[in-house]
């Protein structure tokens, strides 16, 4: 048996937590509803004074709260307020930022989605050993079936070890994992969550399953070992931590131990093997940049996969995978070890709250790749180092950054102005899209442009003209798949285009700028770079 295009779980905890950036990210695979439907709220944390463990002592967030703006709508969910036990948490309504959602839930979604695109998702199954060869790579796999372990051997023309940090894919490869354990005596885990110096607990209620609570207990005076040993000994120690005999604890779902691991690879794959998530990359929780980062990963090297795959761009696009991703994760690890230090050297209420706090950088709408050999500005010279986590580039819109979004555009079609839209709902992770900036407004001025466009399969691009409000509208029919007026000027805005001239944007199936140039030419050098001659 065979396995054309086959997704293979070997079935774990998971994590939680989705910052902006994979929110974007989940817009463009159409399971952003879903998700918002089932995620709730990143909570603020009331601490509590010991012993008693009912005095607050303060109450603050964990993340910079910000509104939305036409550029970066992020997403908004609405939560009751309520109440825990050492930790208050309170649940702030109506704020467009990070959610919670644990990983295992989000997984389900993007199982059921992927289904309904007729994809093949198969769970239990591991990876026992794989081979490349000049006709693929091949690979044995064992499940059990009937109480039985059914042994298989099949072949795959591409293979993406997403296993986690024990990742056997990684292993195979040979790829080291440099980089720090840290000590035993820091974190102890039920299910996902953690912080401090001495003792902390923190407890968080799950929006999906009703009386079922995420609770974390670290600290380096800890014994991680007998507190993990068994739930008796789990409550013993809440119980001697928080003075809270009230609480009451029903079944245990799951208990383990964490120890905060900051290791990445130097590259992130080898012939047609590819590593992605926690197997390329592992780091402490602070900062919840893990999922998020491996998320990200994912949709980088996914489009680039479905176009070498499909014969429409050369196998060397594939390793640009690498080229974008890695100095982003090396950033990625240096703030959350940052934060992990700084979490743990807090001694008073002030430093706990200092190290608790969690900057917009990670938020990742800043996280670009500017300095990649794919991407392509005429106006912004490559001789310039620009970081990976920015904060310019989150609505800098050049080549390598995330793309903004813009409300309020009307679909034009006769001089008709059509019911309202926004990028973001024309952005898919399926094609690139090309937009074209123009004051002119009329379909001769633009030949050039759309001779160069239809070169290319219909399947991997759509153009869009976007048109400044009070431009006249009367255009060549079917020139071009989508013909916006910018009725609220946001469009022009958030791209930093003068009314008055031609620009041209090529945005990536990743949400990513792919190119900022000022026509046919240099839409050309960009398309060379990605798509075969």
């Amino acid at each position: 048996m065979g396995y054309p295009s086959a997704l293979l779980i070997k079935e774990q905890p998971m994590q939680s937590g989705n910052v902006p950036r994979t929110l974007e990210a989940h817009n463009l695979l159409g399971t952003l509803p879903e998700i918002l439907r089932s995620a709730c709220t990143i909570p603020d944390l009331r601490h509590y004074e010991l012993p008693g463990g009912v005095k607050p002592l303060g109450t603050f967030s964990i993340v910079s709260r910000l509104d939305p703006t036409p550029a970066t709508p992020f997403v908004s969910v609405e939560y009751k307020e309520s109440s825990s036990w050492f930790y208050l948490i309170h649940f702030i309504s109506s704020k467009p930022n990070p959610v919670a959602l644990g990983q295992d839930v989000q997984e389900r979604i993007l199982r059921a989605r992927l289904e309904r695109l007729s994809g093949c998702v198969e769970l239990g199954i591991e990876l026992r050993y794989f081979e490349q060869r000049t006709d693929g790579i091949h690979v044995t796999l064992a499940r059990r079936q009937d109480d039985q372990e059914v042994v298989e051997v099949t072949r795959f023309d591409y293979l993406l070890g997403a296993d986690g940090a024990h990742s056997s894919v990684r292993k195979e490869l040979g790829f080291e994992f440099r980089g720090v354990m840290y000590a035993e005596d820091h974190m102890v885990y039920l299910h996902v969550w953690g912080d401090a110096t001495n003792k902390m607990i923190t407890l968080r209620p799950t929006k999906q399953v009703n009386g079922v609570y995420h609770v974390i207990c670290f600290g380096r005076r800890f014994d991680r070992v007998k507190m993990s040993s068994s739930r008796a000994e789990f409550i013993k120690e809440f119980y001697a931590l928080t003075g809270r005999l009230d609480i009451k604890f029903g079944e245990l779902i799951w208990l383990g131990q964490y120890r905060p691991n900051v290791r990445m690879v130097s590259k992130l794959h080898h012939g047609n093997v590819f590593l992605i998530g926690d197997a390329a990359h592992c780091h402490s929780p602070t900062g919840a940049q893990g999922m998020n980062s491996s998320f990200q990963d994912a949709v980088n090297l996914g489009w680039k996969l479905a176009l070498v795959i499909n014969g429409l761009a050369p196998p060397s696009l594939l390793a640009t995978y690498g080229e974008e991703r890695l100095p982003v994760i090396k950033e990625m690890l240096d703030r959350t070890t940052e934060l992990l230090n700084r979490t743990f050297e807090a001694t008073d209420e002030d430093d706990i709250r200092k190290a608790w706090q969690r900057g917009g950088a990670l938020n990742q709408l800043g996280v670009n790749y500017r300095m990649s050999s794919v991407v392509f500005d005429e106006d912004m010279p490559k001789s310039i180092q620009y970081a990976a986590y920015g904060t310019e580039s989150e609505t800098g819109a050049r080549a390598g950054d995330r793309a903004p979004d813009a409300p309020g555009l009307w679909y034009i079609k006769d001089e008709i102005s059509q019911p309202t839209t926004r990028f973001f709902k024309i952005f898919k992770v399926t094609h690139h899209t090309i937009l074209i900036f123009s004051a002119a407004g009329t379909g001769w001025s633009h030949s050039a442009l759309l001779h160069l466009c239809k070169s290319v399969p219909s399947s991997a691009i759509r153009t869009c003209l976007i048109l400044p409000n009070g431009a006249p509208t009367s255009i060549m029919s079917g020139c071009f798949d989508y013909v916006l007026l910018d009725g609220q000027g946001h469009a022009f805005a958030n791209y930093h285009v003068p009314l008055n001239s031609v620009k041209v944007f090529a945005i990536r199936p990743d949400g990513i700028i792919g190119a900022v140039v000022n026509g046919a030419e240099g839409l050309d050098k960009y398309f060379a770079k990605v798509f075969c001659s």
